[in-house]
């Protein structure tokens, strides 16, 4: 059994709420109640801790469809991160992978920036990486079809 506890820094409230679940994705309505009650403001800044990176792209998104259920619906545990960025309630992630971790060592120390959007209403991702290796790590986050080249209007 794999928990994540996430504290979500209350902005109208003077205590935090902290979210239990079994699996990783589950916690995605709840964070996006948080935002709706304003006890977390939308873009917020995210901090993941766990020896995988769980940043993949939802494959199928209906982003007109703003109900919680259908939300987690097109969610797993590999890619609710990157749900909560194209749902406009976080804007930065910080990913800290322990040390025994080896899943994404070229991008250890480093900042890279991801741009999310929708082409025909399928989600995509835009990035730059300057090194081979980096390259090779971001790429293998995403299926090809999900990357583009440029994003005009992302999130």
């Amino acid at each position: 059994m794999r928990l994540l506890l996430t504290l979500a820094i209350a902005v109208a409230a003077a205590v935090p709420d902290y979210i239990l679940t079994e699996e990783h994705h589950h916690v995605l309505p709840h964070i996006l109640a948080l935002v709706s009650e304003g006890k977390v403001r939308p873009g917020a800044t995210l901090v993941h801790l766990d020896s995988h990176h769980d940043a993949g792209l939802p494959s199928s998104w209906d982003h007109n469809d703003t109900r919680h259920d259908t939300q987690l619906a097109h969610t797993h545990i590999n890619n609710f991160l990157f749900a909560l960025g194209l749902l406009g309630a976080v804007e930065h992630v910080i990913f800290v992978e322990p040390p025994w971790s080896r899943q994404c060592n070229a991008l250890h120390n480093k900042t890279t920036a991801l741009r999310l959007g929708f082409v025909d209403g399928i989600p995509k991702v835009a990035y730059t990486a300057t090194k081979a290796d980096e390259q090779r790590v971001l790429g293998g986050l995403f299926d090809k079809s999900q990357i583009v080249e440029r994003m005009e209007d992302g999130i």
